[in-house]
């Protein structure tokens, strides 16, 4: 009887059932069994719901001194609920997993057959049985160690746990388990267990004895506890003791979540409970979770649009089920769903309605992530479109998972449920709308809509810290297209804008309303406005303004569907908080719409607003410190810097940084001259590819005007000793320094023209610099040594002055000064001869390169590299040339003690890479540019670094890097390698140059500065390419020993250096007749050989060349149907047709074809930049003679004897004899560039023996010739036509236009000779009609351009014609042909537009300004169109037309051409012009006055309104400093040359000059008396007559300066709010002309006023009474009104006229332009008269006021006056 027999009949006779429970520190052992049995067998049952718990182990092991060896342990296990057994012996050790979620707590019964003799494994969990091989079990080791044992080795068993003694790592069983039968066994005693420990007997259920659960509730037995399910008891608490259910409130930026297990618990769970109630007015997720990383199982469930969305996953093919419940669940009512599972069945309720699942076999488990969310997710992307991507709003209750209650843990603060957000809201509570939504980002914006009607009303409360952002934006218009309205915060003022967008048909317009309070203090603040047809009203708090519209604005008013919050498309949006929002009256639900799409950003967050900026001082070069919604930032606009904190400066220091990153642009550039330093940037101008050696331009020039004028007169008998004192634009004395340091040379042009003055360097004339040092020279000119008697010199002056001559007669001395640090000159002087004239021009200050640049190095191997010093300060920069396509250009190594480390990597030619490694933060920065790295050009690079950034440059490219995150800077300590690095990670070193190292703030002599020897590195950089090598084009490629040539076409040009140009010269073919021949070796291998030749025609179908023997073998190229090159060859009898499509290859332009074969017989087909490849084939020549070679067509056929003719090979050239061509066309056109093989073909030998063919190639349409877009056709040798269709020009050259002015009554009638369609051709011929027509008539009504009919059938017709609105229609009539084409626009909109209207026999074509409309007919026309009447601009009859009018404008190009053989065209404006005569049998008449016009201008349209483009090119911004200024000298000057200052000595007669004083002192005390009296005279005489200005005004009038020409007639000035009113007193003829006066009834104060403020503007004040429009009378009130206007430039000189009056506005800093009428009162009554200072009338009080006015005459003089008060 087998072993296995044996087993199953001692199992069947002795079976062992024990049943246990264990309680987590539980075992049971059986001991001392029989172990030399190959079989072992084990059954037992547990249930749990523990899903890792131990359930047996089968040990043999050995006990001896040595202790306790282990042979053999076999022990099963649950892991994550599924069954884990292992089987060791030795080392060797198998794992293997059975079934899954077998831990919710039911029987599993488990069959263990061990087979440890073959190795076999047979397990069965219930009903299903699994068998596996052993790899411990393999050749039988286990059973031989057995045998070997012979039963001496001990045999245990463990169920549910282990002793102590044990080293696995186990989780003891909590649970039943009932062991049924095990083998082996010897047990005598009836199989008892020998250990039992802390185990019951029996599967106990707790709940038997200990149910404490009360209302119901359900007990569930944990074997050492238990616990009660509350579910459906409307109860909870620990024993269901507590009524009523805990509730939460979720306001859409909340969320809960519960963990379902640990998380080496996952398990795969058979059952599965969830269940919810919940109460919402809104869509919302409910609850969400997935199973772990590719596991398709998910449970979701979500309310949309009041339907329940659940969403259930099992895996599978299956996929996701989706269901949908429910109606009204929004309806803020209580609602419950429950989704339970059990095993292949799933059902889902909702408030009683079920939907049943049902699952597969195979996928019936819920394998999941531990987290279960509930009510929304920070991030949904695991969540799939069929569910709500919103946080749920409202409330949720009875919340359960399986047994477990959520919210009553989450109340008990239980770890399991977490809430996520502010202050939990227990209990179901209202939102409220008053709750704050955050904006913490510019792009946050919420999308409104809802607007309706021609008036907005939006009110909102918002808080904020920023002083600029968009708060609310609105179209103006359905599409946006008439303008906006947007409500901002402009420097800290809130600004209600209008912008109206300009049309054709209007001017812009623009407009705003301020309030002056400033709301940037993070305050809440309220905010209205309205907008209506007549105004915008804005309040703000307690502030109110209101504005009118313009009527263009009133007129466009209309809204569209969306107004956006926070948003705006000119300026930032909005960052801070917003609540409160009503739109047209209605409250803005903030939980609705901020979990909907209508949000984009924004938060509900608790408005947490910090001003970061209090007290932070970081922000540089006059930043403005920004809080954001985290932190400070700097905001960098407008300063020139860029950064975190606007450390870096955005522009290059020099011109010649410009140049070498690449910029080529000559023209006006901003620099910053000491980048990151304090100067701040500035314009110069840039003068690019300046000197350079060897002919190569490789500067950038910085150059800086002066304010010195051209030919300045310094010398004349009228001048005295001076100095000028010079400025430059932009730059200052103390700046001068960065350009002149950094730059290789400076230089500053001079000229001195003179007339009997010498220049006399040194003596007469010197000059100083930014050191103020006296300079004796000025270029080449030096100081005269020689004696004042001219008769000894010592001078050795080798430059000699002409002008020194002192030559009676005009001379020139000139030159350039270019001592570096003598530059600029700042001041230059000139003494006087007494005589004699010279003029001086200095020129601007120009700095060539780079000093920086002057001492490159070469590295000429791959391993080549300097150390150098490690990088611990400054900025970091260098230059590098190379053609290495990849390579180390720098690496700063670590060291052992800091691991800081960066590297800059040529990864290709195109890609640069920095890589930083900062406190273990690892940083990347790569760019790339279009603009190859490895060109051979210099490139510059640039590593500069703050405390909290790091910006890398390379050229004009440039990233900043943060490295804040990196901890406090410790910088870097190790070596710096140049070119190249270490081998301990060798990557390539740069084969080029390196030079302009700067670091450790020092600029760096390489060769003399490494920190050891380096090898292969040279002085100097020795490139090639320098030289230029390379002819056509060709790219010199670098090798820095070598150079090659890489030729632009290598199918053109050919030799080492590209010099060989094989299309210098071309032919021209141009007889139907013309072809060249050539006759070849009939034994060369021309067949087979590579083909180049270029062409150009406007063929379509062209032979280019043909070639072929005396056996037949060809080969051809040609053009094909204008859109493929084709290549005909035979292959044998077969003759292959290879082609390259493309379109345009019949275009007029060069062509160059080459045809490739491959040693494998592969062809390629090139025409210039296409390809196309043809795999490789045999291909065989004939080898003897046929009369018929071939049976398929040829395109060429040669004539072909009986006989065989002699060897020959000829080659045809742009066409073959008419006796061979069969289908292949003569070219017309050019030839040039063939190359056959090796050979070069010069077919200019052939050019006129050959008939038709000529020298040269010229095009008549090579220079253009057809103006206003017409089509030129070639026709070679310099002859052209010109298609002027689709123009609305005709003639030879398109430049004639045939147009008139039609005025409204113009009308052209023509009449054309009757004519007939054959029904045959009707389907063939199309019928064309034409106009080009410009107006900028508006008048709402139809204006007819062109009308066609027929005089047989007057309403079959086509008519042309304007609509009301300004748009374009096509009606058609008759002929089954009713339809209307409908062009949309306004076309009255002053500019000319071209219609052409074309009927074909199934379709109609409009095209308006080369736009194409088209219509399908709905049946085909059969017979041809009658129409042979024309009117142009009008109709004369009644009826049809009666609503049309005659059109006013221009209209040219009048054209129709009727669908007949032969086809004819009639323009009957140019019979009407008499531009052509009629078509016989045709007939015209003019109705009203026709005059010929020019239609192709558009028609002047005034300012529009739209803003000006700007220009790319940057220009100078303005600079008006004046010309130099002069500077008197004393006679002592000339004594003193080091002090660059005048120097007043003491004169030696005292007393002369005492005395001269003392008379100067009274003459000008004489004269200032005489000038008192004078004035006071005039005042007098003028007082009585002299009338007051008043008017109301709380003002203070300020004093200013300004000059007039006229001293006695100062102007008057009126001030209302913030705006000036002057007027000279000529425009006040009826006040009077002495000095004005200036009246307040505010104080009853009358002062005069001289002068208006400098920033006024000038403009003339009509001083007449506003409403009554009289002129003004001393003896009544008056009204005036003005508008503020807006700020105009300076004026600096005033106007002389006496009738201008200035109108100025005072500045409002940072504040929009705001457009208001203001209004005052004149005063100008008897009583207002100013008496004289005593009279006591004007006030009770006497006060004694001086106004002093600094008004200048020419005398100089000032003006002071005393007024009584």
């Amino acid at each position: 009887m087998s072993d296995l027999l044996q087993l199953f009949l001692y199992l069947a006779l002795f079976p062992l059932v024990h049943s246990y429970t264990f309680y987590g520190s539980s075992y049971v052992t059986y001991e001392n069994l029989s172990n030399n049995s190959p079989l072992q067998y084990f059954e037992f049952k547990f249930r749990t719901f523990q899903a890792n718990a131990f359930l047996m182990q089968h040990e043999l092991y050995k006990t001896d001194s040595a202790g306790v060896t282990t042979a053999y342990t076999m022990y099963v296990k649950l892991t994550k609920g599924r069954l884990n057994l292992v089987t060791m012996f030795g080392a060797e050790k198998d794992t293997f997993t059975f079934g899954k979620g077998l831990n919710h707590d039911k029987w599993h019964n488990i069959q263990l057959l061990n087979d440890i003799e073959t190795g076999n494994l047979t397990v069965s969990i219930g009903n299903r049985i699994t068998w596996k091989s052993l790899d411990s079990g393999s050749n039988n080791s286990v059973y031989a160690i057995l045998q070997q044992h012979n039963g001496t080795l001990n045999s245990t068993v463990y169920f549910g746990g282990l002793e102590a003694r044990t080293t696995l790592d186990i989780h003891p069983l909590i649970g039943c388990l009932e062991v049924l039968s095990f083998n082996p066994t010897n047990k005598t005693n009836g199989n008892i267990p020998d250990t039992e420990h802390n185990v019951t007997k029996g599967c106990v259920n707790k709940c038997d004895a200990d149910d404490s659960c009360l209302n119901g509730g359900a007990c569930l037995n944990r074997y050492v506890t238990t616990s009660c399910d509350c579910f459906g008891t409307g109860n909870e608490g620990t024993h269901c003791e507590k009524s009523g259910l805990t509730t939460v409130t979720l306001n859409g930026q909340e969320r809960l979540t519960y963990e379902i297990y640990g998380d080496n618990e996952r398990s795969h769970r058979p059952v599965n409970m969830l269940s919810i109630d919940f109460k919402t007015s809104r869509s919302g997720l409910l609850l969400h979770i997935v199973g772990p990383g590719q596991v398709n199982n998910q449970v979701t469930a979500s309310v949309i649009l009041s339907k329940l969305h659940v969403t259930l996953a099992f895996g599978g093919p299956d996929g996701h089920k989706e269901l949908v419940l429910g109606e009204n669940l929004d309806n803020d009512r209580w609602h419950t769903m429950t989704i339970l599972h059990k095993g292949r069945s799933v059902n889902v309720s909702l408030d009683g309605q079920v939907q049943h699942m049902s699952l597969s076999a195979d996928h019936h488990h819920l394998h999941l992530e531990p987290t279960l969310y509930l009510g929304g997710m920070d991030n949904f992307d695991s969540v799939t479109s069929f569910h709500s991507q919103q946080n749920f709003i409202g409330c949720l209750r009875n919340i359960y998972f399986d047994h477990a209650s959520v919210l009553t843990q989450l109340n008990g603060q239980q770890t399991l449920a977490q809430y996520f957000g502010e202050i939990i809201q227990y209990g179901c509570k209202d939102l409220p709308i008053t709750y704050p939504m955050s904006f913490p980002t510019n792009e946050a914006m919420l999308t409104l809509s809802g607007i309706q009607g021609n008036t907005v009303e939006i009110a909102l409360e918002f808080r904020t810290l920023r002083a600029d952002g968009v708060i609310v934006y609105l179209d103006m218009g359905r599409e946006g297209g008439n303008g906006y309205f947007q409500l901002i915060i402009l420097r800290g003022h809130i600004v209600l804008q209008t912008v109206l967008l300009p049309t054709s048909r209007r001017d812009g317009d623009r407009s705003s309303v301020t309030l002056g309070k400033r709301i940037n203090d993070g305050q809440w603040h309220r905010v209205n406005f309205s907008i209506s047809v007549d105004e915008n009203v804005l309040t703000l708090d307690d502030l109110r303004a209101a504005r009118h519209h313009s009527s263009a604005v009133s007129e466009a008013l209309s809204f569209g569907n969306e107004l956006y919050i926070g948003y705006g498309l000119e300026q930032a949006g909005f960052i801070g908080c917003i609540r409160k929002i009503f739109l047209q009256f209605k409250a803005i639900d903030p939980f609705r719409i901020i979990n909907s799409d209508a949000s984009q950003g924004v938060t509900m967050e608790n408005c947490d607003l910090t001003d970061y900026c209090h007290g932070f001082t970081a922000c540089q070069h006059g930043s403005q410190c920004v809080s954001d919604w985290h932190e400070a930032v700097c905001d960098c606009r407008g300063t020139g810097y860029e950064g975190k904190r606007c450390h870096f400066a955005k522009y290059l220091r020099s011109c010649d940084e410009y140049y070498q990153a690449g910029e080529r642009r000559s023209g006006v550039w901003q620099i910053d001259i000491d980048g990151s330093g304090p100067h701040a940037p500035t314009y110069v101008l840039c003068e690019m590819g300046m000197g350079g050696t060897g002919g190569v331009s490789q500067y950038g020039q910085t150059v800086i005007e002066n304010n010195l004028p051209n030919n300045t007169v310094v010398r004349s008998s009228t001048l005295r000793d001076h100095r000028r004192v010079l400025s430059y634009r932009g730059l200052t004395a103390d700046t001068f320094h960065h350009l002149l340091d950094g730059s290789l040379t400076c230089e500053q042009y001079f000229r001195y023209d003179c007339f009997e003055a010498p220049l006399s360097v040194g003596n007469k004339t010197w000059f100083t610099s930014t050191d103020f040092m006296r300079q004796d020279h000025l270029g080449q000119f030096v100081e005269d040594k020689c004696s004042k008697d001219n008769t000894t010199c010592n001078n050795n002056n080798q430059h000699p002055s002409i002008c020194d001559k002192g030559l009676t007669e005009w001379k020139t001395d000139e030159g350039f000064e270019r001592h570096k640090y003598h530059l600029p000159i700042m001041e230059l002087a000139f003494r006087q001869y007494g005589k004699g004239t010279a003029n001086f021009t200095l020129g601007p200050l120009k700095c060539l390169g780079s000093s920086h640049h002057t001492t490159p190095v070469q590295f000429t191997t791959e391993e080549s590299y300097i150390k150098l010093h490690c990088w611990v300060s400054g900025d970091l920069k260098f230059g590098f040339r190379t053609t290495s396509p990849s390579a180390v250009l720098l690496f700063q190594s670590p060291s052992n003690d800091n691991k800081n480390m960066f590297q800059i990597t040529l990864v290709n030619e195109n890609l640069i890479s920095f890589d930083f490694n900062l406190n273990g933060l690892a940083r990347n920065v790569t760019f790339y540019s279009d603009r190859s790295f490895a060109n051979g050009q210099w490139q510059q690079v640039t590593v500069e670094r703050s405390n909290s950034e790091m910006r890398v440059s390379i050229n004009m490219h440039r990233s900043l890097v943060d490295i804040e995150e990196s901890g406090p800077w410790q910088g870097f300590t190790g070596p710096l390698f140049l070119g190249g690095r270490p081998s301990i990670q060798w990557q390539p070193g740069m084969i080029g140059c390196v030079r302009g190292l700067i670091y450790n703030d020092h600029h760096h002599t390489l060769l003399k500065d490494p920190a050891e020897s380096v090898q292969n590195v040279r002085n100097g950089c020795h490139a090639v390419c320098d030289s230029n090598p390379c002819h056509n084009g060709g790219q010199c490629v670098e090798k820095w020993t070598s150079a090659d040539c890489k030729c632009n076409n290598p199918y053109s040009y050919l030799g080492w250096n590209c010099n060989l140009d094989i299309n210098q010269y071309a032919v021209s073919l141009l007889d139907p007749s013309s072809y060249i021949v050539l006759r070849k070796d009939p034994n060369s291998t021309f067949f087979t050989s590579n083909i180049i030749v270029s062409f150009r025609t406007y063929q379509i179908d062209a032979l280019l060349l043909y070639a072929y023997d005396h056996l037949n073998n060809f080969i051809e190229v040609a053009v094909q149907q204008g859109e493929a090159l084709v290549f005909r060859f035979n292959n044998g009898s077969a003759i292959v047709n290879l082609s390259l499509v493309l379109d345009d290859i019949s275009n007029g332009q060069w062509k160059q074809v080459a045809i490739e074969t491959s040693p494998n017989g592969a062809i390629t087909i090139h025409v210039d930049d296409l390809s196309v490849e043809y795999p490789a084939s045999s291909r065989s020549l004939l080898t003897e003679y046929s009369q018929i070679p071939y049976l398929d067509p040829e395109t060429v056929k040669p004539i072909r004897t009986s006989q065989p003719p002699e060897p020959h090979l000829k080659v045809y050239i742009g066409g073959v004899p008419q006796d061979m061509a069969q289908s292949a066309p003569v070219l017309h056109g050019c030839i040039r560039g063939l190359k056959v093989g090796d050979s070069i073909i010069d077919l200019r030998r052939h050019a006129n023996s050959s008939l038709g063919v000529y020298s040269g190639c010229t095009g008549g349409c090579d220079s253009d010739p057809c103006h206003h877009d017409g089509v030129c056709k070639e026709e070679w040798a310099g002859a052209f036509t010109c298609d002027c269709n689709g123009t609305v020009f005709r003639g030879p050259l398109c430049d004639i236009e045939a147009a008139a002015y039609f005025d409204g009554s113009t009308i052209i009638r023509y009449s054309i000779m009757s004519y007939s369609v054959h029904k045959s051709q009707s389907t063939e011929l199309h019928e064309r009609l034409g106009i080009a027509f410009l107006t900028k008539d508006t008048a709402e009504y139809k204006r007819l351009l062109v009308l066609i009919y027929s005089s047989k059938r007057p309403m079959t017709y086509v008519v042309i014609y304007l609509t009301s609105n300004g748009s374009i229609e096509v009606r058609s009539n008759g002929q089954n042909m009713n339809y209307t084409l409908f062009v949309p626009g306004y076309f009255a909109d002053g500019r000319q537009h071209l219609i052409i209207y074309q009927r074909m026999k199934d379709s109609i074509r409009l095209e308006v300004d080369s736009k194409v409309y088209e219509r399908a007919l709905s049946r085909q026309v059969t017979t041809g169109s009658t129409h042979d009447r024309i009117l142009v601009g009008g109709v004369d009859t009644t009826g049809e037309f009666d609503d049309f009018r005659q059109f006013t404008g221009c209209i040219s190009n009048v054209t129709f051409t009727p669908p007949v053989m032969p086809s004819f065209t009639v323009r009957p404006l140019d019979v009407a012009l008499g531009m052509q005569q009629a078509l016989p049998g045709n007939s015209w008449r003019v109705k009203g006055r026709l005059s010929q016009a020019n239609c192709s201008q558009p028609l002047p349209n005034g300012n529009n309104g739209a803003l000006p483009k700007q220009s790319e090119v940057i220009s100078f911004p303005p600079w008006n400093p004046g010309p130099a200024k002069v500077v008197y000298l004393n006679s002592s000057d000339v004594d003193v040359p080091e002090n660059p200052m005048p120097v007043t000595e003491t004169p030696n007669d005292l007393t002369t000059i005492v005395a001269s004083v003392l008379v100067a002192v009274m003459i000008i005390a004489a004269l200032i008396i005489a000038y008192f009296l004078w004035r006071k005279r005039i005042q007098m005489e003028n007082r009585a007559q002299l009338p007051a200005l008043a008017y109301m005004s709380d003002h203070v009038i300020a004093k200013s300066d300004y000059s007039i020409s006229k001293p006695h007639t100062p102007p008057v000035m009126f001030l209302s709010n913030k705006t000036y009113y002057l007027a000279s007193m000529e425009d006040l003829s009826d006040i009077g002309s002495s000095d004005s006066v200036f009246h307040s009834k505010m104080n009853g104060v009358a002062l005069p006023l001289h002068d208006p403020p400098k920033s006024a503007s000038m403009g003339t004040i009509p001083m007449i009474d506003a409403e009554s429009q009289e002129s003004l009378n001393p003896n009544k009130r008056h009204s005036l009104k003005t508008f503020r206007a807006a700020p105009t430039v300076e004026t600096t000189e005033p106007d002389p006229s006496p009738t201008t009056a200035l109108l100025a506005q005072e500045p409002e800093p940072d504040l929009p332009h705001v457009t208001e009428e203001v209004e005052m009162e004149l005063l100008s009554s008897p009583e207002c008269f100013l008496e004289e200072p005593d009279h006591q009338d004007i006030t009770q009080a006497s006060t004694r006021t001086t106004l002093t006015s600094d008004l200048q005459d020419d005398d100089r003089g000032q003006d002071s006056m005393s007024v009584d008060v």
